[in-house]
């Protein structure tokens, strides 16, 4: 629906029109760091999945080796039970995104064989290997949970910078346009008034 051209109208999409560009370059600066935290962070998320694949190698070595030295039904019978490093995960804002936190993981130790254990050296590799392996996969699960995240953030961002970009600037512009020609319009009709009547004028007193 078309403004009646006026005045008042044609302030008030001007100013409508200001706080568009506004709120779009904020738009933008958010994106940009976003942008710069993504790349950032997919290089991170990259060197860790490097990392977890050279651990995973480790730890299947490890574990064929102690498969050869125990037998696999030797070295069920002897492992001690693990658990998962405790990654002391929490949510933080970052960027004003949610950011997943795990400052005690990388400093985990790994579980030790008892001291009457210690003739079983391949044992407590593979326990070593594994557990460095955990680490690893808690670190990467962190990081892809992250990009993620960001990830969506930024595609909400861009989204929302198009549609001004794309749909509500050009709308405003045109609106203005239609109410600026409309107002031209009205002062030329205006204008032809004053004439007619002024050359009426004119003529009834000749």
């Amino acid at each position: 629906m078309r403004d009646i051209p006026s005045k008042t109208a044609l302030l008030e999409r001007r100013e409508e029109l200001r706080l568009v560009a506004e709120g779009k370059s904020v738009l933008e600066e958010r994106r940009d760091i976003l942008a710069r935290e993504l790349l950032e962070l997919i290089g991170e998320t990259q060197a860790l999945a490097e990392t977890y694949e050279k651990q995973h190698v480790e730890a299947w070595k490890a574990l064929q080796y102690a498969i050869l030295r125990y037998g696999s039904s030797g070295l069920a019978g002897i492992a001690p039970g693990q658990t998962l490093p405790d990654p002391g995960w929490k949510l933080v804002n970052r960027v004003g995104v949610p950011w997943l936190e795990a400052s005690e993981l990388s400093d985990s130790p790994a579980p030790t064989l008892p001291a009457s254990w210690y003739f079983l050296p391949e044992l407590q590799t593979a326990i070593q290997a594994f557990h460095t392996l955990q680490v690893a996969a808690l670190k990467l699960a962190r990081a892809e949970n992250n990009l993620r995240r960001l990830s969506q953030a930024f595609k909400s961002v861009q989204q929302r910078v198009n549609a001004l970009e794309h749909i509500i600037l050009p709308e405003t512009r045109g609106a203005i346009k239609f109410i600026e020609e409309g107002l031209e319009q009205i002062d030329r009709e205006q204008m032809a008034g004053v004439l007619w009547l002024k050359r009426r004028v004119t003529e009834g007193g000749s």
